[in-house]
């Protein structure tokens, strides 16, 4: 767990660096977009064996996904990424709450909502967007803890996973083609930042939290 919160902070941080070159949105289609070609290479899944259900599943998880990416990057455009990341963990704070059906599991996740408080208290000057697309993230995050369990029940491995990034990349890609296209092209340095950002913040986060556990929203 440690690891996995370590490697999307580097992430989010080389994501930060980037913006000189591109903007957010630019920052997650690179992510999805390799984070998806790098997994498909790797789990080469098979779409004859999806199934309509599987199909019904992975979608709506591909779309959290594109979502999640740009509301997250636009927010630690705009916050410092510390506080934008404790934002966006507000999502499956909330819903760890509503699930909890123990007292500790409850006091814990008061005591985060605590720090969360004290990151965003009095004293700290915080952009209201920052904020809001902060707040936007940290609901497709709790969207995606929902869906990736219901996706982990239905593919094995990481062939939903794959086939959810895939989808989320063929929604977010284009749209970024269009609005920072221009800017890629002419800066094609920052797509080492891409790709960066793609293993930092999505591959190896997403293969560690894939790995047989109890907890693990893609273990079987």
């Amino acid at each position: 767990m440690l690891v996995q919160i370590a490697s999307l902070r580097a992430g989010a941080a080389v994501a930060k660096e980037a913006y000189a070159s591109v903007g957010p949105s630019a920052l997650a289609a690179m992510r999805l977009s390799f984070s998806a070609a790098i997994l498909w290479l790797l789990v080469r899944p098979s779409l004859r064996r999806v199934t309509a259900v599987q199909w019904r599943a992975v979608i709506p998880l591909g779309l959290v996904f594109a979502a999640m990416n740009v509301a997250y990057f636009q927010a630690i455009s705009r916050l410092p990424i510390g506080v934008a990341a404790t934002v966006e963990l507000l999502g499956p704070l909330t819903l760890s709450i509503a699930l909890s059906r123990r007292p500790e599991h409850v006091a814990v996740a008061l005591l985060a909502l605590v720090g969360v408080l004290l990151l965003t208290g009095p004293g700290a000057s915080l952009r209201a967007a920052g904020l809001v697309f902060g707040g936007a993230a940290a609901l497709c995050r709790a969207g995606y803890v929902a869906l990736s369990r219901r996706v982990g029940r239905l593919l094995p491995d990481w062939t939903g996973l794959a086939l959810a990034l895939a989808c989320g990349a063929c929604v977010l890609t284009p749209v970024s083609a269009v609005t920072d296209g221009v800017a890629v092209v002419t800066r094609p340095a920052v797509l080492l930042a891409g790709l960066l950002v793609a293993l930092l913040s999505s591959l190896i986060p997403y293969a560690l939290e894939s790995m047989p556990a109890p907890s693990g929203c893609f273990s079987r």
